[in-house]
């Protein structure tokens, strides 16, 4: 398809296919990162090893591309080239001999602090420095240790470099002759080199005033021996607007990109109130930029760091033109509110592509909170975990609005053993009676768990995620969409491929999720769920409601009391066409928390599976008595299940395991199951919800605590689209269009509930509006208009692969059976 058309003397693509980032674990022990120019794996407990190799351009992966398993080749161990990562102190003493320490192993696993589509940073803490043995270990067992040391290793990843910065805490005491000195009395060098790249640089007693005193290095590993030559002859200037405030840039050497924002960590001065409100302003800076490099394009990398966010739960940055409109520039958002010294930051890296024409150009950043336009935004990233306890694993976070988290993922399950581990709710209020803030729905949950069983009958532990690497489409703020790709354990399993939204509205709080499985290796498993929408252990389900496309299949009362571990019900067939649902309506958080309470409910709009080599299209679940922390009833979780096979070949059927007898699953190599899930948490009643979509609260005040709400969602939202002309449906929910090229795209809705997502694909401009057909017969039309601050209601993406633009729109569908619709 023909893209848009860039040309000479014109403005750059948003950017390139090359330049991009990826961060992923394999296991415990190596940390990869891979971008469109290389690749590069750090062993976690020797830093001395790595494997690293420029990609050759016949290797040339885009973004999305480089997240597929079926592109992992060029990252194999056997592809890259064993190297080694070389971090001195040499230290002189008294009789002038000299020692060196090299550095090696760590005392605390790796922490990421920021992680997005353009840049990776993670650090090593407790970095110990040891003099090489006889036999050339570097490691725990390895030579004499320089003590006296706190040492952290930082690595900061762009495209087309990586930066390694060592942080030395000299402290007193430590390997000396002398017991009146310490190892750095006499001055000591410090030298980092990878391949060709070397820093080398000398410390005398005076470099640090006194003991205790941070002395940072970083080297500088640059695809581009010019890259530095380049951005030397870049200007930047930024401005807050409209509070007009003292602003700073710099190169950072730490970053190794110009970092923008106040100066020595001061706060924005803001003309609307922060924290938990309706906030419907945004931070809003001019970003200048002049190229003197004369006929040398350059996209540059910048780093805007915002501390002290209006409101750090709900966030995303947009990059605009100087007219406002969105440029479809990617801006990574990154933030994190657990580290107390930093005070609830917000990192936004981004290329800023700039001509080499010696003009400025003008840039606008806004960043969104609560309302995007009229609608409260939305917004998926990672949340840095640094600062909560000594976790600091891949933690995602996704928000409507800025009042608390609205769902949560664990992808490397650093910090509990399931994915899922928040689902809350949009404007509910609860015993206070406060608006905009916090709720809870009662809910955690998880994707695949499966524990296989051996030969002997001995359960194993659950599969865990291996490989595993995101791709962030868009942060938001009217669609988000991340993708997650790898495996389950270091055997490769099972793969997974899938993808989470959450959209842009003002009723309820909705998330899709799309999982791929596919069974790799023949396996008799137990405890396998292929989805799991769990409690907390203060949660009672009194009620547990059934439905298909049709309406209510069944109504469950559950019994108090029921053990912990058995099943309510088991693998039960959900029946009929499709969309299946399944609610916990006058479900019962029992804590001393006043905030908003409400309940879940998952739809089904999708399950495609072939087991054995049978294909299934009707999911089976089970209800199970999960842990409770008072005498409160019972608490049950909802899992996807494998359907009962009629006419499975399995030998082993059930093994007695610890005194009961697990039923077992047996899965063939090939075995596949697509599902699409849309998550959805609801208010109890009219009085809970304080948003203003007036059909919802209607709805509520008919309807309290009722499977039809979920009804409501469930059927009202399996649109029909019909395009006339200029494209195709891609997903019918959120609806995504495959737009042909530059036309027009004329299609119709049938049905909807709420604001419905929009979005169109392969567009050749960034430049489109969405009118509404008010007039069948005279073809009137009237422009989609919800912009508060100008030209703030839609997003813009770019994929460099196609050269094309997405834009996604939210469009109000409430009561309507029929929408007719135009893009042009």
């Amino acid at each position: 398809m023909e893209g848009a058309n860039y040309q000479a003397g014109t403005l750059l693509p948003p950017w390139t296919i090359k330049d991009y980032s990826h961060s992923y674990k394999e296991s415990s022990n190596r940390l990869c990162f891979e971008t469109g120019y290389f690749g590069l794996k750090l062993d976690v407990f020797d830093l001395s090893k790595i494997l690293y190799r420029t990609f050759e351009p016949s290797e040339e992966l885009s973004y999305f591309n480089a997240l597929s398993k079926s592109n992992r080749a060029r990252m194999d161990d056997s592809k890259l080239t064993e190297d080694e990562l070389r971090i001195e102190i040499t230290v002189p003493n008294e009789d002038g001999e000299q020692k060196t320490y090299r550095a090696s192993n760590h005392t605390t696993a790796p922490r990421l602090w920021e992680s997005g589509k353009i840049a990776q940073h993670y650090d090593f803490r407790g970095v110990e420095f040891r003099k090489e043995s006889v036999g050339g270990s570097t490691g725990k067992n390895g030579g004499e240790l320089l003590e006296g040391c706190n040492a952290t290793l930082y690595v900061l990843v762009w495209p087309d470099s990586v930066t390694f910065t060592i942080e030395l805490i000299p402290l007193e005491g430590g390997n000396t002759s002398s017991s009146s000195s310490s190892w750095w009395s006499n001055g000591f060098s410090l030298k980092l080199k990878m391949k060709d790249w070397i820093l080398d640089q000398q410390f005398n007693p005076n470099s640090f005033r006194s003991n205790g005193e941070k002395i940072t290095a970083s080297l500088h590993c640059d695809i581009d021996k010019d890259r530095r030559k380049v951005l030397d002859k870049v200007m930047i200037e930024v401005s807050t607007t409209p509070v007009q405030e003292l602003t700073s840039n710099f190169f950072s050497e730490y970053f190794n990109c110009f970092q923008l924002g106040r100066p020595n960590f001061q706060l924005l001065t803001r003309s609307f109130e922060i924290n938990y409100t309706d906030i419907r302003d945004y931070d809003v800076f001019q970003i200048r930029v002049k190229n003197n490099n004369m006929g040398i394009d350059a996209y540059v990398p910048i780093m805007l760091f915002v501390q002290c966010l209006a409101n750090p739960t709900g966030c995303c940055p947009i990059l605009c033109d100087e007219n406002y409109v969105p440029t479809a520039i990617p801006v990574q958002l990154s933030k994190n509110w657990h580290e107390a010294s930093l005070r609830n930051y917000g990192r936004f890296y981004c290329l800023l592509p700039v001509k080499g024409n010696g003009e400025w150009t003008t840039f606008y950043m806004r960043i969104v909170y609560g309302y995007y336009g009229t609608l409260p935004s939305a917004s998926h990233s990672n949340l840095s975990l640094v600062g909560y306890g000594e976790h600091g694993g891949r933690w995602e976070q996704l928000a409507i609005g800025c009042w608390g988290e609205t769902y949560c993922m664990d992808i490397d399950m650093d910090c509990v053993e399931n994915t899922i581990t928040d689902i809350r709710m949009l404007m509910t209020k609860g015993e206070d009676n406060k608006k905009w803030n916090w709720s809870d729905a009662g809910g955690r949950g998880d994707w695949l768990h499966i524990q296989p069983v051996t030969d002997d009958d001995k359960v194993e532990r659950r599969l865990l995620p291996f490989g595993w690497k995101t791709a962030y489409n868009s942060h938001g703020p009217c669609l988000s969409e991340v993708f997650y790709d790898g495996w389950y354990s270091a055997d490769r399993c099972v793969g997974v491929s899938a993808n989470v939204r959450t959209l842009r509205t003002d009723d309820y709080a909705r998330t899709f999720t799309s999982l791929n499985f596919v069974f790799n290796q023949c396996m008799l498993a137990t405890y396998t769920s292929f989805f799991c929408m769990g409690g907390i252990p203060m949660l009672k389900t009194p009620k547990v409601v059934l439905g298909n496309r049709d309406g209510l299949i069944e109504e469950y009362n559950v019994p108090d009391g029921l053990e912990i571990g058995s099943f309510f019900v088991k693998q039960r067939e959900l029946t009929g066409e499709g969309p299946w649902f399944i609610g916990f309506p006058e479900q019962c958080i029992i804590d001393d928390r006043k905030w908003g309470k409400g309940w879940r409910a998952l739809i089904i709009r999708k399950f495609e599976a072939i087991f054995d080599g049978v294909t299934y299209t009707n999911p089976s679940i089970s209800l199970q008595a999960t842990r409770k922390r008072y005498s409160i009833g019972t608490n049950l979780n909802l899992l996807l299940t494998k359907p009962v096979q009629t006419n499975s070949t399995q030998k082993r059927n059930q093994i007695n395991h610890q005194g009961k007898q697990l039923k077992l699953d047996c899965f063939s190599a090939g075995d596949t199951l697509n599902l699409d899930l849309e998550l959805i948490t609801l208010p109890r009643n009219r009085v809970d919800y304080y948003g203003p979509n007036q059909a919802f609260g209607s709805h509520l005040e008919e309807k309290p605590n009722s499977w039809e709400t979920v009804y409501r969602e469930a059927e009202g939202n399996t649109l029909n689209v019909i395009i006339h002309h200029g494209g195709y449906v891609k997903h019918s929910y959120p609806v995504i269009i495959q737009a042909e090229g530059d036309t027009r795209v004329d299609f119709v809705i049938e049905g909807g509930v709420g604001v419905v997502p929009v979005r169109f694909d392969g567009l050749c401009s960034r430049k489109r509006s969405l009118f509404r057909c008010t007039d069948i017969n005279t073809e009137e039309e009237v422009i989609l208009q919800q912009e508060v601050h100008g030209n703030d209601f839609w997003q813009t993406e770019y994929d460099p692969l196609t050269c094309t633009y997405s834009i996604a729109f939210n469009v109000p569908l409430d009561g309507e059976q029929t929408s007719q619709w135009t893009l042009h």
